[in-house]
């Protein structure tokens, strides 16, 4: 985790390349990126200053343009934003009471609207998958935050 910063950009890269050999690449990168989410949250991804980088790509990657994504990538791609939206970070109390708001709101908009086209993927896991992540975003990412008292 020290060196994710260093890291981040590599992986963030990986998911840009497109040859035929790069599908076992960008697997494990989405897989890796998964875990990073999953194990703490956003806010390090925020800290690195790569959300909406992240977030672009990923969305890149549900994509069935040019047969370039399989379906187990674009399935892998749509858990990574599933995560994002679900997973909160570990100082969210902190940041409710100072009023800000969720790294991933600019990219909120983004997101759902590349996932429309998402739900209307040939494959019926992709598919499941879209409708995850979006209901994930539409809870998971407000604009206000909520007082809880």
């Amino acid at each position: 985790m020290p060196e994710l910063p260093t890291l981040l950009p590599l992986l963030l890269q990986s998911l840009d390349l497109q040859t035929a050999q790069s599908h076992a690449v960008r697997a494990a990168t989405l897989e890796t990126l998964a875990v990073i989410i999953r194990e703490n949250g956003v806010s390090v991804i925020d800290e690195a200053g790569h959300v909406q980088s992240l977030v672009t790509r990923l969305l890149n990657t549900t994509t069935t343009e040019k047969g370039a994504n399989n379906p187990r990538l674009r399935i892998d791609a749509l858990k990574c934003l599933f995560l994002l939206a679900q997973s909160p970070s570990p100082d969210a109390s902190a940041a409710a009471r100072s009023g800000r708001l969720s790294p991933l709101l600019p990219v909120k908009n983004q997101v759902l609207r590349s996932l429309r086209f998402v739900l209307d993927d040939p494959k019926r896991d992709v598919r499941k998958a879209a409708v995850d992540a979006r209901g994930a975003w539409l809870r998971g990412v407000d604009d206000v935050v909520d007082d809880e008292d």
